[in-house]
């Protein structure tokens, strides 16, 4: 079928596939446009993703695909027409790339227009398109107000759950807020600016909370069973994880936790979480977990992060060999159970983003134990104050780990009933993730 090959080859190669493809029209988003290139008539209850690339080839790729999908397309092949067609209608989502002829491979054309599209459509999700695997680039285009990125050549089911989960999002955001009550007359002007205000960062942080959780991957039962807990600090916080196939033999796992709570954590968590999915970093081989935390260190510094940083546990699964490859970046270490007994899977060293160039270990288990427990998580899960006024010790915490029974669904429930207990029943005052890997 169509979406199991991969699109968004090369640029050469597509230029080769149609050597008459017609130049980019408009070279600054400023300049006036010609009218949109291409469109498809659009039913009323099918989303419409409009297609903004320079290569005919790859408009047309991406609209079949779309095609098969549900969705209609728009297709216009400057960032000029995209302003154009954006100002005239609403979309779902827009396909944007970043490179076009004027300058081919810093993406200047495309980060240039990313702020005129938002100011026309504060919600759109815009998913930046690139040929270079510039991890730098697309971090560029999110602090911009870009929602996600995707590298070209793309996969077709990554893409297509990538459109899927962004057009959910801006689904929920376009839910109408509650009719707000009249205020009585006696309550002010100010007051009322001030609720206003309030009301709106509720708002922003709900969405923030509803993109992190979109992009959080579902829990499965096969080839080993995958679940979790997410309970995030008031609205949103800077917890995220993933995990993925790499290759027929590899499987990544990794938990992070961004200092810190509100919109920006969130932003770092989601892009930090991204750059992980897609494997968006060049030349980093993603089944060395040392080499990951190192290449991600340097991509995400806190001086560019506005003094915001991140702990990492990065991990790799060798189902056939029974090997388990981890790295650790100042996280709280995995804890794998087995037979009764536990093995702490850490590493002493920096946060992300505290010192350029440093360099991260990779650890290995090898013989990992049929029915073993491998088990990610926050500190928000045991850094508990209790009742007593006294902390809850991570030695507890991995001791209740050991109580847990591998085939009861049920299990991590009953840590956070745990929890709670331990809390005296109040909610607890930081993230709290835990994912429950069966090897």
């Amino acid at each position: 079928m169509a979406r199991r090959l991969r699109g968004g080859d090369a640029r050469g190669s597509l230029r080769a596939l149609n050597p008459s493809a017609a130049p980019a029209l408009a070279a600054s988003p400023a300049a006036a446009a010609p009218s949109v290139v291409e469109a498809t008539t659009t039913p009323p209850d099918r989303p419409r993703i409009l297609i903004c690339d320079d290569q005919p080839d790859v408009r047309q790729a991406l609209r079949l695909l779309l095609k098969c999908e549900g969705y209609a397309t728009e297709m216009v092949e400057s960032p000029a027409q995209a302003i154009e067609a954006v100002r005239a209608r609403k979309f779902a989502a827009v396909l944007f790339d970043l490179n076009y002829t004027r300058d081919t491979t810093s993406g200047r054309e495309g980060l240039e227009a990313l702020p005129h599209l938002l100011a026309l459509d504060r919600d759109l999700p815009v998913v930046v398109m690139t040929a270079w695997g510039s991890i730098d680039l697309a971090v560029d285009a999110m602090r911009r107000g870009a929602r996600d990125f995707i590298s070209k050549p793309w996969d077709n089911d990554k893409l297509l759950k990538l459109i899927e989960t962004q057009v959910r999002f801006r689904d929920v955001l376009r839910q109408p807020a509650p009719v707000p009550l009249v205020p009585e007359p006696a309550v002010s002007q100010t007051a009322m600016r001030r609720e206003a205000a309030a009301s709106a960062l509720r708002e922003e942080l709900e969405g923030a909370a509803n993109y992190i959780r979109a992009l959080l991957p579902a829990p499965q039962e096969r080839p080993f069973r995958i679940d979790w807990r997410f309970v995030p600090f008031s609205a949103v916080g800077g917890d995220a994880f993933g995990y993925h196939w790499l290759d027929a033999e590899h499987f990544a796992i990794y938990l992070l936790d961004v200092c810190g709570h509100g919109v920006p954590a969130a932003l770092l968590s989601a892009t930090a979480l991204k750059v992980l999915a897609a494997g968006a970093l060049p030349a980093v081989d993603f089944r060395d977990p040392g080499s990951v935390l190192t290449a991600m260190n340097d991509r995400f510094l806190m001086r560019d992060q506005a003094n915001l940083y991140f702990t990492v546990w990065y991990g790799v699964w060798q189902p056939g060999a029974r090997r388990l490859r981890y790295a650790c970046a100042g996280h709280p270490p995995a804890v794998m159970t087995a037979a009764g007994k536990t093995v702490l899977l850490g590493a002493r060293g920096l946060v992300l983003g505290a010192r350029a160039g440093k360099v991260y270990a990779t650890h290995a288990i090898e013989d990992v134990p049929a029915g073993a427990q491998l088990f990610v998580y926050s500190d928000g899960i045991y850094e508990l104050l209790q009742p007593d006024g006294k902390m809850w010790q991570h030695e507890d915490f991995v001791e209740r780990l050991l109580e847990l029974e591998r085939a009861d669904p049920t299990a991590l429930d009953r840590l956070l009933d745990t929890v709670r207990s331990v809390r005296g029943g109040e909610a607890p005052d930081d993230d709290l993730s835990i994912v429950r890997f069966a090897l």
